[in-house]
């Protein structure tokens, strides 16, 4: 095992805030897919160097709530709507470094979430 419990959940606390579930069409959202599953098996074939850039990376995201949305807690205690504008934060702060970092997560959580057969069922994507 190469994440830890708590780095799995922060995995899954990104992915949530990154995809929200939506309704029409019916489609999870992001907490519910098995990302912290694909990093896994993603980072037992990754290098060294990427698999510590990714832990320091989910730890990053997990421990800095005071510092971009105010709230002291670490991120998988925040409630939805502070975790997607938590997540958002990342994605859009003015610091190059931490807005990388987001993205760094965020191409991960795109991954796992488009491979999930459920989304690729609602979107009507070839092979679900």
């Amino acid at each position: 095992m190469i994440l830890g419990a708590f780095e799995r959940r922060v995995a899954r606390c990104f992915a949530g805030g990154m995809f929200l579930p939506s309704a029409s069409p019916p489609l999870p959202g992001g907490g519910d897919v098995a990302l912290d599953d694909f990093l896994e098996q993603l980072l037992d074939r990754a290098p060294a160097r990427m698999r510590i850039g990714t832990r320091l990376a989910l730890w990053a995201f997990a421990l800095a709530p005071l510092f971009i949305v105010g709230r002291f807690r670490l991120a998988t205690g925040l409630a939805p709507d502070d975790l997607e504008r938590y997540t958002g934060a990342w994605l859009t702060h003015r610091v190059y470094f931490i807005r990388s970092i987001g993205f760094f997560l965020k191409a991960f959580a795109a991954m796992a979430y488009f491979r999930d057969r459920r989304v690729q069922a609602a979107l009507g994507l070839p092979g679900a």
